[in-house]
């Protein structure tokens, strides 16, 4: 099977990258298609962690629900002076 490069930036990258591991270019294309599918396989899904963000979340807002948390309640507000008024 034939692979034609028809990008000349692709084609000199590829090359380059050949040379530099002193391998042919179907040897340095595989590798390369390989580490790239390998690297897609290990990305997870950003619904992954958003769900256990949120499972978190709501495990420990269930908790905090069910103690008796004491509300903050502030002496009777402080009437302000009028001076000058009768």
């Amino acid at each position: 099977m034939a692979l034609h490069i028809c990008d000349p930036a692709t084609d000199r990258l590829l090359r380059l990258l050949a040379r530099k591991k002193g391998k042919s270019l179907t040897e340095t294309l595989h590798e390369v298609v390989a580490h790239q599918i390998e690297r897609e396989r290990e990305k997870r899904p950003l619904s992954r962690p958003l769900r256990t963000i949120r499972n978190e979340f709501c495990r420990l807002s269930k908790r905090a629900a069910n103690r008796r948390i004491k509300r903050f309640e502030p002496a009777s507000p402080a009437r302000p002076k009028l001076s000058g008024l009768s």
